[in-house]
């Protein structure tokens, strides 16, 4: 199933096609004009044979068709199927097709790089664009511009970097973002990127970014975010009260509602974590049912509602 991160990176192509057109740099420049119209078009090919393939995002230009694939795992069946979609799109445009891998991920960015055997000395490779060319500290005004680099920079922080280093990183992305919006970027487009941001930033520098620009009481607007967060938040909430008023009578309400709080904060994790196909080991269990801290499970929510992998949540 699709990760959230996968849809979003799709998304940010459809938003903005020209963005593509800058991260592949000279591979595609001679043949994607600049001012050249892009449309979106149907993924769905079929070859005359009884086989159906379906690309992520197929982008139509005049002389040029782009295929878009968000990869955040080695997969040795997509290799082998994005050959065939060049073919089939170019029996079918008679027009040159350029094949782009989009990932956030060193070990897909290796993998894709290195190409397939098709035959004895014929190797075919995808243009990839990953971590080695995607800006990891994009500057204000690059941001302004392109406002899916805030989204890439924060993807691309390392979990475990110093407050100190990652910060600034951070701020640059959310004032980039907020230039963009005065500038006209849409504002559910905009709700959209800073959820993403927020929720992709290590824990310790969006604490304190939020200290630094009193975004403590941020809540999720995008329907990205509260598509996997408001059912299941709201969904664990509730038992969480319940057995809160429970425990309350016995141990004093305070006490019992806190934890109640912490315990539906806890489900609220689990549902939608089981929703989106993200399997939490034991330990992983355990160490969600037995946090107390609010904001620590909140995060924590938001993260399973966006990351790829169960073990992303705690990073």
């Amino acid at each position: 199933m699709p990760s959230t991160l996968h849809e979003l990176l799709l998304e940010m192509i459809r938003r903005n096609p020209s963005l593509l057109r800058s991260l592949t740099g000279d591979a595609l420049a001679n043949v994607w004009m600049a001012d050249a119209p892009v449309s979106v078009v149907d993924s769905q090919l079929v070859a005359l044979a009884p086989i159906e393939r379906r690309a992520d995002l197929v982008l139509e230009l005049p002389g040029l068709t782009v295929v878009v694939e968000a990869q955040l795992r080695v997969d040795a069946k997509k290799l082998t199927a994005w050959p065939t979609y060049q073919v089939l799109l170019r029996s079918r445009s008679n027009h040159p097709v350029a094949v782009v891998v989009l990932t956030t991920k060193r070990s897909v960015e290796r993998w894709a790089t290195a190409g397939l055997e098709l035959g004895p000395g014929q190797v075919w490779a995808p243009l990839v664009v990953g971590p080695s060319a995607l800006p990891s500290a994009p500057s204000r005004e690059a941001v302004a511009r392109n406002p899916e680099l805030a989204v890439l920079a924060a993807e691309l922080m390392d979990p475990h970097s110093p407050v100190d280093e990652g910060l600034p990183t951070l701020r640059t992305a959310v004032h980039g973002l907020d230039d963009a919006a005065r500038a006209g970027l849409a504002d559910d487009t905009a709700e959209l990127y800073l959820d993403a941001v927020l929720a992709a930033a290590p824990e310790a520098v969006r604490r304190a970014l939020e200290a630094e620009m009193e975004l403590r009481n941020y809540e999720y607007k995008s329907d990205f975010a509260k598509k996997y967060v408001a059912i299941g938040r709201a969904e664990g909430e509730a038992r969480g009260e319940a057995r809160g008023r429970a425990e309350g009578e016995a141990r004093g309400r305070a006490e019992g509602e806190a934890r109640g709080e912490a315990r539906g904060r806890a489900e609220a994790l689990l549902v939608v974590a089981a929703s989106r196909g993200l399997k939490l080991s034991a330990a992983e269990r355990e160490l969600v049912s037995e946090c107390t801290d609010l904001a620590t499970l909140d995060r924590w929510v938001v993260r399973a509602a966006t990351v790829g992998r169960a073990s992303e949540i705690f990073e």
